[in-house]
């Protein structure tokens, strides 16, 4: 986690005695306080390494297998009829380490009737990470008895994401293989809810099925039982989520503006069809009295204006990369205009608050100073996290849009504008340490309001456009050089990393060249890749591209950085970006 050696956490083997000792110690001490129970789960190195061993394929496999006896030994002495339950997710998110020899040893010492496996990202397996499915791959877990199960959203992300057609038909595919072994269940293993409801409907239907479900006839079945009608411009906005948003699993839906200013990539779907599909639901007619119907359309608007948010803020970081501040302010008077159109209609929803969020966390403390701190931990989880991870929950919430996103990316463009490099970290930890939210009211007419936002949102003018060359993923100043080394840090998305080669630094302005020690890829605060060479980004530049080899198997779930040791060369007027190549 990025965390310097001294704050570690470690491992008791489990060949030491202890192990078992406060193993059994926690057992009765839960069972004192809860009385007994029968399933107990137990996750072990679920994403991390297995620790290092010296003595090849039979060493590491005989640890594996000592550990999940000793794991059984300690939940099972003080109940034998105790079952260990463990999740699946280390199973297909690092295939570097776990394949069917490594798990078949962790699970060799336990009975098979004492032990539950909780196969919990399904749909990553087929949509995502395209490894294929575990209970192929491990051969039916190994006569271990075990659940189906997806994680729809990380983080209780708001934007719409998810395969339609897999969460409807997905099971059938576990539940008619060869390698099915002892299937015993299914379920959904989410990071947040209340949002993208369709998704949670089709799954749990999906649950009381064994045949192929239509999902065209589904999707007109679904708006009548949730709005009450299904006209014909409700059907095509649906076919349009279908081969847009509902087509793909993105595993971290996020706009650039709900990521660290500078950020340029976004997760979410942007496309024209998507766009049109938007408009075409909230400008349905005939549902107006309809409190779901409402509700959806808020949350469409929200994301169609994000779009245009998104748009913005692109163009307001390539604006400033040629150093045209009256374009960059022009568009950050659109990011604005729209955020807080979006933050408005957001009012109006029943959840999609920071005000109730707050409200729930002040509730549970029993003296100012106590409510203060509940408040503090609520405004971290919704924002700050880390370092190295910030922004994982990204709500489209009011009031988080208004106070906290806007004015974020507010500080950020207008420090740069004044040519300073600003401090986000301590901006965001002044904002969590806060307390309350701003006034605001939603609009008497909620749906009006939404077809009138989305009438006045159009594309951002051509005129404040630019067309980036490749893919931008941040840059430097004049106010973040120094003619000292120094490094440099930007946010690389797990999106991005997809055929990635490596990067290349692009001198845009200034007097003074830049030069480049080397480059490096971290996940979580670990490099994972490098390239280390002297570079020169200036009138000319050489060497200023940098490679890197990604190890098989990483898919940096909660994002990466990039990290570049660098100084200005004789003056520090040097400002340029940093482009992503791909295969």
């Amino acid at each position: 986690g990025g965390w310097p050696q001294k704050n570690h956490a470690h491992f008791l083997s489990p060949e030491e005695p202890l192990f078992l000792k406060i193993g059994r110690l926690y057992m009765q001490e839960w069972q004192k306080e809860f009385g007994k129970n029968t399933h107990f789960l137990a996750d072990s190195f679920n994403e991390m390494e297995l620790p290092e061993n010296k003595g090849g394929a039979e060493a590491r496999n005989n640890m594996l297998s000592s550990l999940g006896e000793q794991i059984y030994r300690s939940i099972s002495s003080t109940n034998p009829d105790a079952v260990w339950v463990m999740q699946g997710w280390m199973f297909g998110y690092q295939r570097n380490i776990w394949n069917a020899d490594t798990l078949k040893a962790l699970l060799s010492k336990v009975p098979d009737d004492k032990m539950l496996l909780l196969d919990l990202a399904a749909d990553y397996n087929k949509t995502f990470w395209r490894n294929g499915m575990n209970w192929d791959v491990f051969k039916g877990f190994f006569n271990k008895p075990w659940v189906y199960s997806v994680v729809p959203n990380m983080g209780g992300k708001c934007a719409m994401t998810g395969v339609m057609d897999f969460y409807a038909n997905g099971h059938l595919e576990a539940l008619n293989s060869s390698s099915r072994g002892r299937l015993s269940g299914m379920g959904t293993a989410p990071e947040g809810i209340e949002n993208n409801d369709v998704i949670y409907e089709l799954v749990t239907d999906a649950a009381w099925r064994d045949r192929q479900e239509d999902v065209e006839q589904y999707l007109e079945n679904y708006c009548r039982a949730r709005y009450g009608n299904y006209p014909d411009s409700m059907k095509e906005a649906w076919n349009l989520f279908r081969r847009t948003a509902y087509s793909n699993l993105k595993d971290h839906p996020r706009f650039n503006w709900q990521m660290k200013p500078g950020t340029r990539g976004c997760s979410v779907n942007t496309s024209e069809d998507f766009l049109k599909g938007l408009s075409l639901f909230v400008n349905t007619r005939g549902m107006e009295q309809s409190p779901l119907f409402r509700q959806d359309a808020v949350e469409m608007t929200a994301h169609y204006l994000g779009i245009r948010m998104n748009e913005a803020i692109l163009a307001a970081l390539e604006a400033l990369d040629e150093q045209d501040m009256e374009n960059t302010k022009k568009c950050m008077e659109y990011f604005r205009k729209y955020a807080l159109r979006a933050d408005s209609l957001l009012e109006g929803h029943p959840t999609w608050r920071l005000s109730r969020w707050l409200s729930f966390a002040r509730s549970h403390g029993t003296s100012p100073e106590e409510k203060n701190k509940y408040e503090q931990n609520a405004r971290r989880l919704v924002t700050r996290w880390g370092p190295p991870v910030d922004d994982y929950a990204a709500k489209i919430w009011s009031g988080l849009i208004r106070d906290y996103y806007l004015p974020r990316w507010e500080h950020f463009i207008q420090s740069r504008l004044s040519e300073k490099n600003p401090d986000m970290g301590a901006w965001e930890e002044k904002w969590v340490r806060s307390t309350g939210v701003s006034a605001a009211h939603a609009p008497g007419d909620l749906v009006n309001a939404c077809r009138q936002s989305i009438r006045e949102a159009p594309p951002l003018p051509s005129s404040l456009k630019r067309k980036a060359a490749g893919s931008i993923i941040g840059n430097w100043t004049s106010s973040t050089v120094s003619t000292e080394w120094s490094y440099l840090d930007w946010p690389v998305s797990s999106a991005d990393l997809e055929k990635l080669r490596g990067v290349r630094f692009v001198f845009t302005s200034g007097s003074h060249a830049l030069e480049i020690d080397g480059v490096e890829l971290l996940e979580n605060g670990k490099v994972i890749a490098r390239d280390r060479h002297a570079g020169l980004a200036g009138k000319p530049s050489r060497g200023n591209f940098y490679k890197l080899s990604l190890p098989k198997g990483i898919h940096a779930n909660n994002g990466c950085s990039l990290r570049a040791r660098v100084r200005s060369v004789g003056g520090k007027s040097s400002n340029g970006k940093l482009e992503l190549i791909k295969e």
